[in-house]
C-alpha cells in the first residue's frame, strides 16, 4: 500500500513538473542572481519548476554570494553545501558561488562615486540621499546588487562567447524570491517589454531581447560610462528611486527603441528582505510599495502606449505601471504643482521603499 501511494506521488509530481515546463528555448537563459541568505534547496527547486523550467531555458547560470541575513559570510563547509544544493536543483552550465562579497569586491572601488554621479546630496527625488546613513546604504546598493547584476551578465557573455551565440530571452531572478507559480514562456514574451514584479521591482525579469537585459543587468557599467563622460547633472538631473532605477533608467534610454516596462501580474511569490537591521522581512511581488501602487499588464499584445517616455516621470522618481499614489498620478504624467513644491522642501517620505535587495 505504502509503495503504491508513493509511486502515484512520484508520478503525479512528475506530471506537475510537466506541466509547467515549457519547450525549451535554444536562445534562453535563466540567471539566478544576489545573496543567497538562507537558502534552502525547496525554494531552488522552486525557482527551477516556476521559473527556470516554465521560461523554457536551455541553460542556467548561477551567482550567489554567500551571506547570512546578519551579514556574516558563509564558511567554506557552507559554500561548498550551497554549490552541491545549487547544481543539484538547477543542473546550471555556470555557478558562481563565493563567500561574502567576493562576488562583488572589485565594483566596491567606484561604487561612492557612481552614487554621488545617480543621487547627488540633496538633488532630486532622492534627497534622502544627503543623509550619512542612507548614502552608506545606497552605495552598497551600488556595488552589492548593481555590481552582482554586472557579475551576472559579464558571466552571461562569457557563456555566450564559448558557446558562440547569444542568448536573446532572459530571465534574471533575484536569489531572495520565492515564485509560486508558473512565469511566462521565452515564446510568448513581446521581443519589446521588460516584464517586471510590482514590490520590489527588481526582484525578477523577463527580457524579450538581449539589449533589454543588457541595458538593465548592465546598470553599473552604463553609470559608469556616464560619470566618465562627466554627463552626470544632464543625465540624472532627477534620477529614479532605489529599486526602480536599473529598470527605469533602461527603459528612458531604449524608449525610442521601443521598449516599454510592464507589470507581470503572471509573476506571483514573495521575497524576504534585508532591512539593514539583520532581520528579514516579506513583500509580495504583486503587492504594491509604500506610497506608490501599480498598473498590471491588462494584455499580452504589444501596445507602444501603456506608458510614455520614463524622463517625463523623473520627478515622481518612478516609470511606467509604477505611479504616486499619494499624488494620484501616473509617473509618465506631468508633475502635479503640489507635488514639485514638496519636492522643493525636500520631504524624504516621498516615495520612501523599506528594504533593500542582495
Amino acid at each position: 500500500m505504502w509503495r503504491g501511494s508513493y509511486a502515484a506521488a512520484v508520478l503525479a509530481a512528475r506530471l506537475a513538473c510537466a506541466a509547467v515546463a515549457a519547450p525549451q528555448e535554444e536562445d534562453a537563459a535563466f540567471l539566478l542572481v544576489g545573496a543567497a541568505y538562507d537558502v534552502d534547496a525547496a525554494r531552488l527547486r522552486s525557482l527551477e519548476r516556476n521559473v527556470a523550467a516554465a521560461f523554457g531555458a536551455a541553460e542556467r547560470l548561477v551567482f550567489l554570494k554567500g551571506v547570512h541575513f546578519d551579514g556574516s559570510a558563509y564558511s567554506p563547509d557552507e559554500i561548498a553545501a550551497l554549490e552541491r544544493t545549487t547544481i543539484d536543483a538547477f543542473k546550471p552550465s555556470v555557478v558562481d558561488v563565493r563567500s561574502g562579497d567576493a562576488l562583488t569586491a572589485r565594483f566596491e572601488a567606484d561604487a561612492r562615486k557612481l552614487g554621488n554621479c545617480v543621487w547627488p546630496n540633496g538633488r532630486g527625488p532622492e534627497v534622502r540621499y544627503g543623509r550619512a546613513s542612507e548614502r552608506e546604504r545606497m552605495v552598497k546598493r551600488v556595488s552589492h546588487w548593481w555590481g552582482a547584476l554586472q557579475a551576472a551578465l559579464n558571466g552571461l557573455a562569457a557563456r555566450e562567447k564559448a558557446r558562440g551565440k547569444v542568448f536573446s530571452k532572459v530571465a534574471a531572478c533575484r536569489a531572495d524570491a520565492d515564485v509560486v507559480a508558473p512565469v511566462r514562456s521565452a515564446s510568448s514574451l513581446q521581443t519589446r517589454y521588460v516584464y517586471a514584479t510590482s514590490d520590489p521591482p527588481d526582484a525578477l525579469w523577463l527580457f524579450g531581447d538581449r539589449a533589454s537585459a543588457e541595458a538593465v543587468l548592465g546598470t553599473y557599467a552604463g553609470v559608469a560610462a556616464v560619470e566618465k563622460a562627466a554627463t552626470c547633472r544632464t543625465e540624472f538631473a532627477y534620477s529614479f528611486f532605489q529599486s526602480w532605477f536599473p529598470v527605469c533608467w533602461a527603459a528612458k534610454r531604449l524608449f525610442d527603441a521601443g521598449v516599454r516596462v510592464v507589470a507581470d501580474p503572471n509573476i506571483t511569490g514573495h521575497v524576504v528582505v534585508h532591512t539593514g537591521g539583520g532581520h528579514p522581512g516579506r513583500k509580495e511581488l504583486t503587492g504594491f510599495a509604500t506610497d506608490t501602487r501599480t498598473t498590471f499588464l491588462a494584455g499580452n499584445a504589444y501596445d507602444a502606449n501603456v506608458h510614455a517616455r520614463p524622463a517625463a516621470a523623473a520627478c515622481v522618481g518612478m516609470c511606467g505601471p509604477w505611479c504616486s499614489k499619494k499624488h494620484n498620478v501616473r509617473c509618465a504624467d506631468s508633475c502635479p504643482a503640489e507635488l514639485l513644491k514638496m519636492q522643493a522642501r525636500k520631504k524624504p517620505h516621498i516615495g520612501r521603499i523599506r528594504g533593500a535587495p542582495p
